[in-house]
Formats: C-alpha cells, sequence, structure tokens
C-alpha cells in the first residue's frame, strides 16, 4: 500500500501542481489600461477602475442617484465580460484610440478617458453620491 501511495504522488503530484499552478493564477488586464477612466459621455455617469487582477465598474443610479459597484470579469489581458452593461452581454474588447480608453461590446462602443479615483461618483457641482467609494 506504501509503495502505491508513493507511485501515486510520484505520478499525480506534478500534475496536481500544475493544476494548483494555473488556478492560483488569475487573468490580469494588460498594464496599459491601468487606472481610472471616466465615460466620455458625462450623462452616462459611468466610470471604470482597472487594476491588473481588477476591473470594477461604478455607476449611479437611475431611481435614487446613489453610486453603485460591480465586479467585471477579466477573461484576457484586452476583453472582459459585465454582469450588467448597455454595451451587451458577452465578451467586451478594450483598445487605446489617442489615449482615450475604447471599450467595444455587441451592441454598442463606449468611450473612457483618464481620470482619478477621487471623481468617481462626484457629480458636476463636486458633490459626491451617496456610495461613492472615495470622496475627499
Amino acid at each position: 500500500m506504501a509503495q502505491l501511495t508513493r507511485a501515486a504522488a510520484h505520478v499525480f503530484g506534478p500534475v496536481a501542481l500544475l493544476l494548483a499552478g494555473c488556478a492560483a493564477t488569475p487573468t490580469a488586464v494588460a498594464p496599459r489600461f491601468h487606472g481610472v477612466w471616466a465615460n466620455e459621455d458625462s450623462r452616462l455617469h459611468s466610470w471604470l477602475e482597472i487594476e491588473t487582477h481588477r476591473v470594477v465598474s461604478f455607476g449611479l443610479t437611475q431611481s435614487n442617484g446613489r453610486c453603485v459597484a460591480s465586479a467585471i470579469d477579466i477573461v484576457a489581458k484586452d476583453r472582459v465580460i459585465a454582469p450588467v452593461s448597455s454595451l451587451g452581454q458577452g465578451p467586451m474588447s478594450l483598445r487605446l484610440d489617442g489615449g482615450a480608453l475604447v471599450i467595444t461590446g455587441k451592441y454598442a462602443t463606449q468611450t473612457y478617458v483618464a481620470s482619478s479615483r477621487a471623481s468617481i461618483c462626484q457629480g458636476s457641482g463636486g458633490a459626491y453620491a451617496a456610495g461613492a467609494p472615495y470622496p475627499k
């Protein structure tokens, strides 16, 4: 029995290590997309915060103007999937165009401009919506 256990460890150990390594390495967004981005269309009141292994969308709800955050799944260095989006469902591509972040989905394309963390969920008058993540 001990020989069988050692033999199984010898055969399956590297496979388990390989699988654990794959599971432990999350998909990363390319560094060129990192930062905070505000939707170029100010009527949409939406922002993105992109880090290596984390993408979060912030927006204001229509019902009460509260700031809400939604996690976005990273599927490749230049592809994401948002749980709810006017761009459609399924993979959305990320690309830079003249310093702007362009996101293309199934039904539309949106352009974002570089911004700061302090701008997330901040209104044009400077006031922050309830739930803003980084109010001054």
